[in-house]
């Protein structure tokens, strides 16, 4: 008896293991840090200014096990890739590599969502210096990694930020990681580049129903995110005169919006892997009080 117990409670606690690896971020690529990047020194900073900034919302302290690096998302910031006379993905990454990325930690606890955004330090203006409090400190950090926001998100708007899950969750894509790429004009928020099977960018997948002017491009207002194709958007920006082009529609190379993912999505990925668990789970558990029956018999 004791024995089939044992079995049973082992099945099921194997079974219930299992079911949160199998997540969104398993479409999440494996990131290669920057080498001059104190990754250490970023995890710290992330912990201590969320404990500092948002004590009185913690339910408890934030520690480094809730900063994981490998979960940040990569965003490709100012290059226009409509400019680019390729639309082959591998190229336009290789592009993309030559400029300027940021990368976007999220922190869960609870139901609470911190976003770190790590950028390299970048040259200020004398204007901007001479507003500083410690201008040589700041001179000190240009060219370095650094933390520049750290945003909190708490209900009822707290959000479980993934990109990609979002991104594959409007494509329908499952097999394909994207390019995320932010500051493109007639976008005021990062968006997701697919590739089709031969190599060529076909999907543009918005993040945000707010992501453009709709009708600036010729389309009808979406109410939530959707999948456009890309050569077709890509006419049609590149058709517009220059000065529309450099409109305030364009979004800022590090402002990138963090409103499109919430728990319900998290829960649409994973709750057919839950529900199948726990049938097999039960299936299990029948068998062994069957059999313990049969036994008694």
């Amino acid at each position: 008896m004791l024995r089939n117990k044992f079995i049973m409670l082992t099945l099921v606690f194997c079974l219930l293991c299992t079911l949160f690896p199998v997540s969104a971020y398993s479409i999440t690529p494996d990131l290669e840090y920057p080498a001059d990047m104190d990754r250490d020194y970023i995890v710290n900073k992330f912990v201590d200014s969320v404990n500092r900034l948002y004590a009185e919302e913690l339910p408890r302290k934030a520690t480094k096990e809730d900063v994981n690096l490998l979960k940040a998302f990569k965003i490709y910031v100012g290059t226009d890739v409509f400019a680019m006379e390729t639309n082959n993905f591998l190229e336009v990454k290789s592009n993309l590599e030559k400029g300027s990325f940021i990368f976007e930690v999220p922190m869960y606890i609870e139901d609470k969502t911190f976003v770190a955004n790590i950028q390299r330090i970048l040259p200020a203006t004398k204007e901007d210096y001479a507003m500083m409090v410690d201008p040589k400190g700041y001179e000190a950090k240009v060219g370095t990694w650094d933390i520049s926001v750290i945003s909190g998100y708490f209900p009822p708007d707290s959000q479980f930020l993934n990109y990609y899950v979002t991104a594959r969750s409007v494509s329908k894509n499952t097999d394909k990681i994207p390019l995320l790429v932010g500051g493109l004009p007639f976008f005021r928020t990062a968006v997701a580049l697919y590739p089709d099977n031969n190599g060529e960018i076909d999907k543009l997948v918005t993040l945000t129903p707010h992501a453009t002017d709709w009708e600036a491009l010729g389309l009808v207002r979406r109410e939530s995110n959707t999948d456009l194709e890309y050569s077709k958007i890509k006419r049609a920006i590149n058709s517009m005169p220059r000065v529309s082009r450099d409109s305030d529609l364009t979004g800022g190379g590090a402002s990138i919006s963090r409103d499109y993912t919430d728990r319900a999505r998290r829960m649409t990925e994973v709750m057919p892997i839950v529900i199948m668990s726990f049938l097999f789970a039960a299936l299990v558990i029948g068998y062994i009080l069957r059999h313990k029956a049969k036994q008694k018999i």
